[in-house]
C-alpha cells in the first residue's frame, strides 16, 4: 500500500471500508496487523503499573516527575512549575464511578462489521 505519504505500509486507508463499515476481504491483512498494533500498543499503555494505579486515569507522580525532569535535563522543557500544578487525580474517582458490568454488556452485544469479526483476536494476544 505504497506511496500514501504519512501512513505506515500496512496501514488501512481511509476510505477502505464501505458504506457500513465493513473492510473488503482483500485487506483483512492489513486490518489484522493494524488490530494487532492497536492491541499491542495499549496493552502496556492502559495497564502499566495496574498494582500502583487501580483506577483508570490515575497518575504516578513519582513516573511524571521521572518525565518532566528527563525533559528539562534534555532540553524540551525550559518552564518552571510545580509537579502538583500540573499532576493531578482529583476527577479519578469521579471518572471510574460507571456502572463495569454494563459496559461489559453493551460492548459484548455491540455488532462487528464482517470483516473485524474475520479478525483472530486470541491468536493477537497469543503472540503478545
Amino acid at each position: 500500500m505504497g506511496g500514501r505519504i504519512g501512513v505506515r505500509p500496512n496501514e488501512p486507508a481511509r476510505g477502505d471500508a464501505d458504506r457500513h463499515g465493513a473492510i473488503p476481504r482483500a485487506r483483512l491483512p492489513d486490518v489484522a496487523n493494524g488490530c494487532d498494533r492497536i492491541h499491542d500498543a495499549t496493552r502496556n499503555a492502559f495497564g502499566g503499573r495496574w498494582d500502583e494505579r487501580k483506577k483508570w486515569g490515575y497518575h504516578i507522580l513519582e513516573s511524571w516527575k521521572l518525565f518532566f525532569d528527563t525533559g528539562r535535563q534534555i532540553g524540551q522543557i525550559t518552564g518552571d512549575f510545580k509537579l502538583e500544578d500540573v499532576v493531578k487525580n482529583d476527577w479519578v474517582d469521579d471518572a471510574n464511578s460507571f456502572d463495569a458490568a454494563k459496559v461489559k454488556a453493551d460492548a459484548g452485544g455491540f455488532k462487528l462489521a464482517d470483516g473485524y469479526t474475520a479478525v483472530d483476536v486470541a491468536g493477537i494476544q497469543a503472540r503478545l
